[in-house]
């Protein structure tokens, strides 16, 4: 069966993690997490502790794209996501319009997280208008600003102190307004389990932090202990991000490039499939697929291979697929002993024998996802619905482990920790070394 690309780039993904394992790293003796219930950075209790911190003010952070109300996250502004950071001048931060009325606005109460998306309320991230009232009046003329790529930013201290908010600071980057003083904490652990409420995918508020409080990394010491830096260089690393020049669009040139390659426009919401293709694309897909020597073979290889596994009830394959599309999983357990990492746990059922000859591999997701493929290429409605509701049921057993590895923390990861059946979990291998 032909590996679907997402296999291919898993395992480049595994090779890049071996390759850029420290040599001896693996045979270290484990680290010991930090105990992850007295709030200290980077454990399970860190966000809890951090939010009770601010749960009744506003607080923004330097070079942060996000700030929080009454513990709440909401971005700071509502159009530009990746740019628009709160920005540090003397002494004061600025912010962009958008969170400058939501500093103003007299009702400061979010909406509630959808129903249905209430397990991830805690990840939540509001928009500033969702959080604005419509008599929000606009800055005044009195509030500092600054001008930063043709847009106005706002002196956070003086938009808060217009609503006669108590505003308190900290050299660091930190800056909060709200009915009490002096609410940001002086002490150093607590400091910093509340400046990594900051942290962004793309970036660490103060990467520092991590170092000092994540097992695995404080062993590993600073960058600068493995790597020259000159004082230049280390300056430039600190100072502003540097905006590159780019060709204007009246530059580009599409000479020669087929558009109609590009496939259709991006579907209605709630329309599948939408990620790599849209239903339009299917009918193009299909005849290209038919249309060559390799795709028509790929298609009858992978009909022979389901009619005498997946698609055959009599086969381990078969019993397996007609359990997960049928909704009835009783007896779907993972081949997985206390102990095991997330990371580790197998893609297929304990007692399974694949049908399918293959090395390494998410087995079930992989074949149901070329299943899936294969059923749009062929127009197979009716066995289309079985594999759509089979990739249902799947992901809902695989739900729980994936909401465990949510939940462990990454002063964990590169440590030890008991699982939930009492089993030592050793995150020191399978590349887990941090989030």
């Amino acid at each position: 069966m032909p590996l679907p690309p997402l296999l291919i780039w898993c395992r480049l993904a595994v090779l890049g993690a071996l390759l850029t394992t420290p040599p001896g790293g693996f045979a270290q003796a484990p680290l010991t997490a930090p105990p992850q219930d007295q709030g200290l950075p980077y454990t399970r209790s860190s966000q809890a502790a951090a939010l009770a911190e601010i749960k009744e003010g506003i607080t923004v952070f330097a070079g942060s794209r996000y700030g929080y109300v009454r513990g709440h996250r909401v971005r700071l502004d509502d159009t530009d996501l990746l740019r628009t950071e709160a920005i540090s001048r003397a002494g004061d931060l600025y912010v962009p319009a958008a969170f400058a009325a939501v500093i103003l606005s007299p009702a400061l109460t979010p909406p509630p997280v959808p129903a249905d998306l209430a397990p991830i309320a805690d990840r939540w991230v509001y928009a500033p208008g969702e959080l604005t009232a419509p008599a929000t009046p606009k800055p005044d003329a009195s509030v500092p600003t600054i001008v930063v790529n043709g847009r106005t930013f706002y002196a956070f201290s003086a938009l808060a102190r217009a609503r006669s908010l108590t505003v308190s600071t900290h050299p660091r980057g930190l800056a909060f307004a709200g009915s009490r003083k002096d609410v940001i904490p002086t002490d150093a652990i607590r400091l910093d389990n509340l400046i990594t409420l900051f942290d962004t995918p793309e970036k660490f508020a103060d990467p520092d932090i991590a170092t000092r409080a994540v097992p695995i990394l404080a062993r590993q010491g600073k960058w600068t202990e493995h790597a020259k830096a000159t004082p230049e260089q280390l300056a430039i690393l600190d100072g502003p991000e540097t905006v590159w020049p780019t060709a204007p669009k009246a530059d580009y040139d599409y000479t020669g490039l087929d558009t109609r390659l590009l496939g259709s426009n991006p579907p209605p919401p709630g329309v599948y499939p939408r990620v790599l293709f849209s239903p339009e694309d299917i009918p193009f897909l299909a005849a290209r697929v038919k249309s060559t020597r390799m795709g028509r073979k790929s298609l009858i290889e992978m009909e022979e291979l389901f009619k005498k596994s997946w698609w055959d009830p009599s086969t381990s394959d078969g019993a397996v697929f007609k359990k997960l599309y049928t909704g009835d999983l009783a007896g779907l357990e993972w081949d997985a002993a206390p102990g095991t990492p997330l990371s580790a746990y197998p893609q297929q059922f304990k007692g399974q024998k694949p049908g399918i000859a293959n090395s390494h591999v998410a087995y079930v997701p992989e074949c149901l996802t070329s299943m899936a493929l294969y059923c749009l290429l062929t127009n197979d409605d009716a066995r289309g619905r079985q594999v759509a509701a089979a990739v249902a049921n799947y992901f809902k057993l695989r739900e729980v482990l994936l909401d465990r590895w949510l939940e462990i923390s990454d002063s964990e990861f590169g440590s030890t920790y008991v699982d939930e059946r009492g089993g030592v979990v050793s995150m020191g291998g399978n590349g887990a070394r941090t989030h």
